[in-house]
């Protein structure tokens, strides 16, 4: 009887930072196309580039940045309260819980779906009007 070595996977912390990065981008891209507008409350802060942080922060907390809770109401894609936390676990990182491990990999790739090529910024979007009950950032 022999032991098998652990296997070690490598790439999968980049995936998810790429992740991060990708999700980050495309919402301050998309706050920036819109612009302020007048609100009685703060909203919350956009950084001028997208970084791993506001990507963690952004997947856990989707609702408060580009959601209901946002007090911008032009920065508001997300219809429902929940986050991309809410199915991508422990922000991505939780392996077979729709984690964003390694994400780049799987992109672009066949949408059964759309009945063509998808890329990763098609997905989020996808998911952003079915799963969340929004519009495409």
């Amino acid at each position: 009887m022999t032991e098998q070595e652990p296997t070690v996977e490598r790439g999968g912390l980049v995936g998810v930072v790429i992740a991060c990065v990708i999700i980050g981008a495309i919402a301050v891209g998309a706050t920036m196309k819109i612009g302020p507008t007048p609100s009685t409350t703060p909203a919350k802060p956009v950084p001028a580039i997208a970084t791993e942080d506001y990507g963690r922060r952004l997947i856990a907390q989707t609702a408060e940045y580009i959601g209901p809770d946002q007090a911008d109401s032009a920065k508001r894609y997300t219809g429902a309260r929940l986050s991309c936390g809410s199915c991508h676990l422990a922000t991505g990182t939780e392996t077979g819980t729709l984690t964003l491990m390694q994400v780049t990999e799987h992109y672009p790739r066949f949408s059964g779906r759309q009945g063509t090529q998808t890329d990763i910024e098609d997905r989020i979007n996808e998911c952003m009007q079915r799963s969340m009950n929004g519009k495409p950032l």
